[in-house]
């Protein structure tokens, strides 16, 4: 039995215009991807219509400095890894939060540098909604703008 989405239209609205400007900000198309490549676009060079680097979207309610920390999947950062180790290009992970949009690239995040832990969403009564996640210092993300 395949796993429910939980995907709204709402939210794949809200997705579909941050993916608007982050190719204006990255200068490149985005095109979505499907489900069994763990992220959702890839960046297409407008000059010549190759793969630049992929990238991970997430959407946020609360403001930036809201957690000193955002965390991911642990999965997710484990794919960016391997799509860095076997293509030699980037993932980047952009946030767009209430007041503002960042991004940060996921290859730079360094080995001895990784804080791992446990957690996840706990209000849907789904056991895969707990993983390992890895956390990233708020500090860490290249601010792309401010919507305040």
């Amino acid at each position: 039995m395949p796993r429910k989405l939980y995907e709204t239209k709402q939210s794949l609205d809200a997705e579909k215009n941050f993916a608007k400007d982050l190719q204006k900000y990255f200068k490149v198309n985005l095109k979505k991807l499907p489900m069994q490549y763990s992220l959702d676009f890839v960046a297409i060079d407008t000059k010549n219509y190759k793969p630049k680097f992929f990238l991970e979207l997430k959407e946020r309610r609360c403001k930036r400095i809201t957690y000193p920390t955002y965390i991911i999947s642990l999965s997710k950062f484990l794919k960016a890894k391997e799509i860095y180790r076997s293509l030699n290009m980037n993932t980047y992970l952009c946030v767009r939060w209430a007041d503002a949009s960042g991004y940060i690239c996921l290859n730079d995040i360094e080995d001895d540098n990784i804080d791992i832990t446990m957690g996840g969403r706990y209000d849907r009564n789904d056991w895969q909604d707990v993983e390992p996640l890895l956390t990233i210092d708020i500090g860490k993300f290249i601010i792309i703008g401010d919507t305040e």
